[in-house]
């Protein structure tokens, strides 16, 4: 997402503690540096790509396992009597989640674009604050599936826009069935075990966005921001 917003010439920073391990946003001074920049008006779109890992459905494994089962509809901020390791993945999720919703909010106040990304079947989207939020008048629900934008995986995803002006014409949802896309009518990859060219879970292979869907984004967000500005500097002349 760094890279297309670049590319339509906008001075970005990705705020990500893979690139940049002094950037971890669970330290209370990025956040409060993050929130003041948002505040003051210095940013003109925010990208969150929250950590989906504690919050994925996908984690039904037995408990005490690496993939054990953290929440469910009825505790959504994590189920009770979980082992200390669980407990301690699960209440630094909800952290970020907390946080995240601290950047939207922020960003509704002062009419700054901003939106949140994470898997359609995410737990995250049934947290009744950020249901409400979704309900804003400015709320957009993206979703759509990455094998639409050329990715050999389906991995549906949800991004939760909040922005003035803001269309984005997306691909249809993939109907294929039996694991094959209806896209391409190949097979789609399944998202288990490892991929043996690089050695690598295939969950993490499918992390990074498909370019296409980053360049989708992008443009739609730039015509947002545009609009917005066109509207600051309408109201500025009146």
């Amino acid at each position: 997402m760094s890279k297309a917003m670049r590319s339509l010439g906008f001075g970005v920073i990705a705020a990500d503690i893979v690139s940049q391990p002094w950037f971890d946003l669970n330290r209370p001074v990025i956040q409060s540096t993050l929130l003041g920049w948002i505040s003051s008006g210095v940013a003109v779109s925010v990208w969150l790509g929250t950590p989906c890992c504690t919050w994925s459905q996908a984690r039904h494994g037995p408990p005490g396992s690496s993939w054990c089962r953290l929440r469910d509809p009825s505790n959504l901020w994590g189920l009770p009597n979980l082992d200390p390791r669980a407990s301690k993945a699960c209440k630094r999720g909800n952290s970020q989640l907390r946080f995240s919703l601290r950047i939207v909010r922020a960003c509704l106040r002062v009419g700054t674009p901003v939106a949140l990304e994470n898997p359609g079947s995410s737990w995250m989207w049934q947290v009744p604050s950020l249901q409400r939020l979704s309900r804003d008048r400015t709320s957009h629900n993206c979703t759509t599936d990455y094998c639409s934008f050329g990715a050999r995986w389906r991995k549906r995803t949800r991004v939760q826009v909040w922005a003035p002006a803001f269309s984005l014409s997306l691909p249809p949802l993939c109907r294929g069935r039996g694991g094959v896309c209806s896209n391409t009518n190949k097979p789609h990859i399944v998202l288990t075990g490892v991929d043996q060219s690089s050695g690598k879970l295939w969950t993490r292979v499918a992390e990074p966005y498909p370019v296409r869907f980053c360049h989708a984004f992008a443009r739609a967000l730039k015509n947002s921001i545009d609009s917005n500005r066109l509207c600051r500097l309408r109201q500025i002349i009146h």
